[in-house]
Parts: structure tokens; C-alpha cells; sequence
């Protein structure tokens, strides 16, 4: 089955995070390609470059703000017709 095939794909290539949970991202980002960054200043520096404090009051600051859909707006239909 090409939906199934297509499933595999995704789960042996892709490693996904989110936004709002970056810290746990990143870890997951680092177990898939099997970086120790224990104690590894280089990483501390990047991530708060990229990301902010580490001290969980970071901004995100690779993230756009995106204005927010309401369900039954003009903009709501036109997405729901895409991904139906």
C-alpha cells in the first residue's frame, strides 16, 4: 500500500520537533544523530544564540508569528478545502 510505504518513509528519515517544546526537540534532534552534548559549552553558546536562554524564559527567535485562522472565516474554508 503506497499510504503505508510512504508512513515507513517518514518514520526512518524524518525526525520531527516542535516550537513549543524546543528543548525537548533539540534532545530528540540530538539522540537521532548521536550527539553527547553534556557539558559541551560550543552547544550551550549555539542554543542560546538560536534559541534564546536556556533557562526556559527563551524568545524563539527562528519563529515567525503567524496571524491566527477563526473557524468559519473566509481564510478557515479555503484550508479546510485544501486538507479535505
Amino acid at each position: 500500500d503506497e499510504f503505508l510505504e510512504m508512513m515507513e518513509t517518514v518514520r526512518k528519515y524524518f525526525v520531527v520537533g516542535l516550537m513549543d517544546e524546543m528543548e525537548e526537540s533539540v534532545k530528540r534532534f540530538n539522540a537521532v544523530m548521536k550527539l553527547n552534548v553534556n557539558n559541551n559549552t560550543a552547544f550551550e553558546e549555539c542554543m542560546v544564540e538560536f534559541f534564546g536562554n536556556t533557562d526556559g524564559s527563551s524568545e524563539k527567535k527562528n519563529s515567525n508569528e503567524h496571524p491566527k485562522v477563526l473557524e468559519g472565516s473566509p481564510e478557515w474554508d479555503v484550508l479546510a478545502e485544501l486538507n479535505s
